[in-house]
């Protein structure tokens, strides 16, 4: 009897460890959504919108950079179509950051420094938004009473870059 409990035992302990490390070699990469609340997309998927990123990050630290999105979070916007999108990333060499997407929203209601986004950024699919200065330095977008979109950098000195 005392055989059959420390065979079963054995038997039970193993097939733990096998299954726990089954599953750990399983896990799928975290997949974040590309599509808003509003079932508009940003981007067919991750991979097309790393593509999109690309030109800001690696102009963000002045040189190519290889990163991963860390988040996406879709803001509410007042207007009944469109898309804003903070994509949060993180660098190969550990720096953590952000770009801001529009899509679909008039530049118009795009308010940098002041000043309107002139018509050029309407012919663009996404508007890029990000921030040049350091790894601290982040896109902040402000929705306003006035239904434009107000965005400036979280520190200073910093510049945004518009793409």
């Amino acid at each position: 009897m005392k055989n059959k409990v420390v065979l079963f035992t054995v038997i039970t302990g193993l097939s733990l460890i096998f299954f726990v490390s089954w599953s750990m070699s399983n896990k799928k990469p975290l997949d974040y959504r590309t599509v808003a609340p509003n079932g508009e997309s940003i981007a067919e998927n991750l991979d097309k919108l790393k593509s999109i990123l690309n030109s800001s990050v690696n102009a963000k630290f002045k040189t190519k950079q290889d990163f991963n999105i860390s988040e996406i979070t879709f803001l509410k916007n007042k207007f009944s179509a469109g898309i804003i999108a903070n994509v949060e990333f993180k660098t190969a060499s550990g720096y953590n950051s952000n770009v801001v997407l529009f899509k679909n929203i008039p530049s118009a209601n795009i308010i940098s420094e002041g000043k309107a986004l002139d018509n050029t950024y309407s012919q663009n699919e996404v508007i890029k938004v990000t921030c040049t200065g350091g790894e601290c330095c982040q896109v902040h977008v402000h929705i306003g009473d006035d239904n434009n979109i107000h965005v400036d950098c979280t520190c200073s000195p910093c510049g945004i870059r518009i793409e």
